[in-house]
C-alpha cells in the first residue's frame, strides 16, 4: 500500500508544491469513503484517488488553484448526472484542499553588516 504521506515528504524535499486533497465527509453512494486522499502535484500529476471520473477531474482543477494562491479550500459536490460532475452515484462529497508548498530558501553571500541582517530577517538556520 502507497504512504502518501511519504510522498508528500519527498515532494517537499525536492523542492517543489502539490496540494493534498482528502474527502472529509461523505453522504449516500460515493465513489470513495471518508480518509481518501489524492496528492495533486504542481504539473497536474496525481498521487492516489478519490474515486475518479469528473469528481477527480474537478478536484485537480481546485488544487492546482490552491497551489498558487497558497490558501486551501473547502468543497461539496452533488454526484447527480444533471449536477456540476454529471456522475451518476447520487451522493454527496465534501472535500478539504491543503498546499504543501515547498519551503523558500535564501543565500546570503558575505559576512558583513548587511549580510547579517538579510540573514535575521531570512530567519536564517545558521543563525539559531
Amino acid at each position: 500500500m502507497m504512504d502518501i504521506y511519504k510522498k508528500i515528504v519527498a515532494i517537499r524535499d525536492k523542492g517543489e508544491d502539490a496540494a493534498l486533497v482528502t474527502i472529509v465527509s461523505t453522504g449516500g453512494s460515493t465513489p470513495r469513503q471518508e480518509g481518501a486522499k489524492m496528492l495533486v502535484k504542481a504539473d497536474g500529476s496525481i498521487i492516489g484517488t478519490i474515486g475518479g471520473g469528473n469528481l477527480e477531474n474537478l478536484a485537480i482543477k481546485e488544487a492546482l488553484k490552491v497551489i498558487q494562491k497558497g490558501q486551501p479550500k473547502h468543497l461539496e459536490y452533488h454526484l447527480e448526472a444533471d449536477g456540476e460532475t454529471g456522475m451518476i452515484c447520487g451522493g454527496d462529497v465534501k472535500l478539504f484542499i491543503e498546499p504543501i508548498l515547498s519551503t523558500p530558501t535564501i543565500y546570503v553571500f558575505g559576512g558583513g553588516h548587511i549580510g547579517l541582517a538579510l540573514a535575521k530577517i531570512g530567519n536564517s538556520p545558521v543563525l539559531k
